[in-house]
């Protein structure tokens, strides 16, 4: 064998290498993709558990739901994906809470409504939790929240004025954007 042959053979065997070193970072993050899809889909189905309770007057389960809403949240805040971490963060800080009454359940549910809707922006739910969510606006209490169905059920004032509110954008599941 030449010695050109056996450079040639080498520089290949090196490029190979380089390139499947280099492409190892791109597969490890495809990897975790489901599992963050994972806790994204978690926080939102407890969400609008609360949601729905919210809106029937209802706190039971409440404290349990923001509790799973803590834990996803706490494990989506080591995402590498700086503006997910950052929203992941915010999140937990404010699920980090029980709920003793339903004035106190709403007054949580202002804050983590802001943080789920930057969340579901960030990374939208999958069709399996909702193929889409409706971000609605209350003028009364000047907040948004979001919840499966444009027909509104307003967490925030409940049987007073269930259908106070406005949808103002849809957020299409991951599956369908």
């Amino acid at each position: 064998m030449s010695l050109a042959t056996r450079r040639n053979m080498i520089f290949s065997f090196i490029g190979i290498l380089a390139l499947g070193l280099l492409s190892r970072p791109i597969f490890a993050a495809d990897d975790k993709k489901p599992a963050i899809q994972g806790q994204v889909d978690s926080i939102v189905k407890s969400y609008l558990v609360v949601q729905k309770s919210l809106a029937a007057d209802k706190t039971d389960g409440v404290s349990d739901e923001l509790a799973k809403i803590h834990t996803s949240a706490a494990a989506l805040a080591d995402s590498s994906d700086g503006k997910l971490k950052e929203q992941a963060k915010a999140l937990a800080a404010h699920s980090d809470v029980k709920v003793k009454d339903l004035k106190g359940a709403r007054a949580v549910f202002k804050p983590l409504s802001t943080d789920v809707i930057a969340l579901v922006q960030i990374m939208p739910q999958s069709a399996a939790i909702a193929p889409e969510l409706y971000d609605v606006n209350c003028p009364m209490v000047k907040a948004n929240w979001l919840q499966p169905s444009k027909d509104v059920a307003n967490p925030y004032m409940g049987s007073e004025m269930l259908d106070c509110g406005k949808v103002e954008k849809t957020i299409a599941s991951a599956q369908k954007k």
